[in-house]
């Protein structure tokens, strides 16, 4: 059972009824006993509330959220000294709503138990199909996907929501200053609401789908049409070309085996793009997360089941349309001749070309991962002019909005991202947060320099090999380590998330939130350009 300090915590939080799709309900009620046993479930719980606690004992004494006004009542905390429990109540204790109440999002272990159920899935249906045939598990893989990726666009993927509240104290700000605004401004409003998705108070929390139509009203058309390339377009492209190709591989015909051919090579290629919106999220996940300044700034976010199952839909299909065999190609004759790009530089010029270019994909490289991508800023003014202050007021506020605005400014890079990423899943067990961190350590970073070492080996073996008179041996099993890889870095498709994260908040701008992109976006896109410059300078000169 829960210990004593599990028990009080719970108690001191209200709980309330699961915004999640019916399904969720289902698999919480099954395995809520199994999830309250784990000592990690516990934790997460406690450590959960006490951040509650923490960003709302200074809160306003009311606040309005969607229309309502939610009065505070007093609330009992507690706190470890000793390793022994004191209780006490604070001078401004607070009821708090639960983080995943005022989000409309599930709790953190619901999540995680859905986290755990759709990866049980994907490994049952491999599993299965192992058995079935030498590709069995291929299909079953993406079948599994698929079926993953249809609830993914309906469910909510992402929620946040960012208020000021003006406490004049915490500012360092004399009280005679908020008196004065009240001679102006009577109904001078001690609470801010930022975030106000149509035209309503309180937290964005869209689905794939609904931020599709959501951005086109805002005037974000170019972050919709995004949206709807990479979440829709892209998986039905997939499917359907990948159906053709399993359909014809095995015909007699030549056209028909053909076809079969470049249907399973475009689904290899564009199979990982669908996932810049799965970055998008991420990152702006990151950027939101550095604006929370409680008690002062409110800025609160979480991942909903939606993100899961389109997560998981992009790794894996990835995986499984990589492992799909394209028919046999008929290798060229000896006695053809050598490849354009080899006659044009010889096998010495092939080779120190792809040096140069990895050493300076090298530089770009580390100095785009260390340098951000991407930053987040609050328009004074444009904030301000949405509750038509008259001008004494605003020139009064002018201190206000200079500190506000120097908080509500923050920066992400991608190397930041992924290990405080890591580093916020080790302190809520939050295994969304840890699907992140992987995502962008394995996919993103680690995979993308073993496939630079993988064409570095391929250009050694197969070019300077022959130059000196040697066989090139093992150039072709470096050639198809460096295929797979490219397949699976990821790095490429973070740079287009980060462009679509900032087209997407183009929607923001009304509301006085900039998100503007950073020197560390192009210096990646350079480093993929020399990437892709790299690896096409060795397959082209091998003759693939």
């Amino acid at each position: 059972g829960m210990s004593a300090k599990d028990a009080l915590v719970m108690q001191s939080v209200r709980y309330y009824p699961l915004h999640a799709p019916p399904v969720m309900y289902v698999l919480a009620a099954v395995l809520a006993a199994l999830a309250i046993l784990t000592p990690a479930a516990g934790a997460d719980v406690a450590e959960t509330a006490s951040i509650r606690l923490a960003r709302l004992q200074t809160a306003p004494d009311e606040f309005e959220t969607d229309g309502q006004v939610l009065l505070q009542t007093q609330a009992v905390t507690s706190s470890f000294q000793g390793g022994h429990l004191r209780l006490h109540e604070p001078s401004m204790a607070v009821q708090p709503e639960p983080e995943a109440k005022l989000l409309h999002v599930p709790e953190d272990w619901v999540l995680n138990i859905v986290v755990v159920i759709v990866l049980a899935v994907v490994v049952v249906f491999t599993a299965v199909g192992f058995y079935s045939g030498s590709e069995g598990w291929v299909i079953a893989m993406f079948v599994a996907s698929y079926l993953i990726l249809i609830p993914g666009l309906f469910s909510k993927d992402f929620s946040f929501n960012i208020a000021v509240n003006v406490d004049f104290k915490a500012l360092g700000l004399p009280p005679s200053l908020k008196d004065l605004l009240k001679v102006f401004m009577p109904d001078f409003p001690s609470r801010i609401q930022i975030t106000q998705p149509r035209g309503h108070y309180g937290p964005i929390h869209e689905s794939t789908r609904s931020l599709v139509g959501f951005l086109q009203q805002s005037g974000s058309t170019r972050g919709a049409v995004l949206i709807a390339i990479f979440a829709f377009a892209m998986p039905g492209v997939k499917l359907i070309l990948l159906i053709i190709g399993l359909s014809l591989r095995h015909s007699k015909r030549a056209l028909c085996t053909g076809i079969a051919g470049w249907s399973i090579f475009f689904v290899q290629v564009i199979s990982k793009w669908a996932a810049p919106d799965m970055f998008a999220m991420i990152l702006l996940f990151h950027l939101l997360h550095g604006l929370d300044h409680p008690p002062l700034i409110e800025s609160l976010q979480g991942y909903d089941v939606g993100f899961t199952f389109y997560s998981v839909f992009c790794v894996f299909s990835v995986i499984s349309t990589l492992a799909v065999k394209a028919p046999a190609k008929e290798r060229p004759s000896a006695a053809a001749p050598a490849p354009a790009v080899l006659r044009a530089l010889g096998p010495h010029g092939v080779h120190g070309l792809a040096l140069g270019l990895s050493a300076a994909w090298l530089v770009l490289f580390v100095a785009g991962l260390l340098t951000p991508c991407l930053a987040m800023d609050l328009d004074k003014q444009q904030l301000l002019s949405q509750f038509h202050m008259p001008a004494q007021v605003l020139k009064m506020l002018k201190p206000v909005t200079d500190r506000l605005s120097s908080m509500m400014s923050d920066e992400v890079s991608v190397w930041a991202c992924s290990w405080e990423t890591l580093h916020w899943f080790a302190l809520t067990g939050r295994l969304n947060l840890l699907m992140s961190a992987l995502m962008l350590i394995v996919l993103v970073l680690a995979v993308t320099v073993l496939d630079m070492l993988a064409i570095l080996w391929a250009a050694h073996r197969l070019f300077w090999g022959s130059a000196k008179g040697k066989d090139g041996a093992g150039g072709n099993r470096a050639l198809e380590f460096m295929h797979v890889l490219r397949h699976l870095s990821f790095m490429d498709v973070l740079v287009v998330g980060v462009i679509t994260v900032g087209y997407v908040a183009e929607m923001y701008a009304s509301q006085g939130i900039l998100v503007t992109f950073r020197s560390g976006l192009w210096l990646l896109a350079a480093s993929e350009c020399c990437h892709w410059g790299a690896f096409l300078l060795v397959r082209s000169a091998s003759g693939e």
